[in-house]
């Protein structure tokens, strides 16, 4: 599972295997081990302050364990989840 923001439709076409979660969408209180979170913290902090995305990232980053997998252009990266702190 693949939790990412407004960049899933796009994926999709390459990754067709993969099901995705967008972040924009819905608030999630769990973060399955195992699952991958692609985001742009700094990219989307200030326009998305206070709003569903940042409050997922927030959320995710306070309360699970990520490990960055993947640096990507722009300020993106890749994170798995590793489990709950």
């Amino acid at each position: 599972m693949l939790y990412a923001f407004d960049v899933d439709i796009a994926l999709k076409t390459y990754l067709p295997g993969v099901e995705f979660r967008n972040l924009y969408v819905l608030r999630y209180d769990t973060f399955p081990a195992g699952s991958f979170i692609l985001f742009n913290a700094p990219g989307l902090r200030a326009q998305w302050a206070g709003k569903a995305p940042m409050l997922n990232w927030e959320y995710a980053n306070t309360y699970f364990d990520l490990v960055e997998l993947q640096r990507l252009a722009g300020g993106w990266s890749l994170y798995e989840v590793a489990g709950p702190k």
